[in-house]
């Protein structure tokens, strides 16, 4: 599965299998994912912003 923006995936309906639903997450579950999140969205700005100073008229 390929790398997928949250914004892209807003109003996509999506199976999760009843192995899984059993499975009830705590906080620190839940503070584990929002970090991994904040972490991705930190690194693609990171590297969005890295590549739009090297290339300002964003020519190839």
């Amino acid at each position: 599965m390929a790398i997928t923006s949250i914004d892209k995936l807003m109003g996509r309906t999506f199976f999760v299998p009843s192995y899984q639903r059993g499975y009830r997450w705590g906080r620190q579950e839940v503070e584990a994912l929002l970090n991994d999140l904040w972490e991705f969205y930190l690194q693609t700005k990171e590297k969005k912003d890295e590549e739009e100073r090297e290339n300002p008229l964003g020519r190839e």
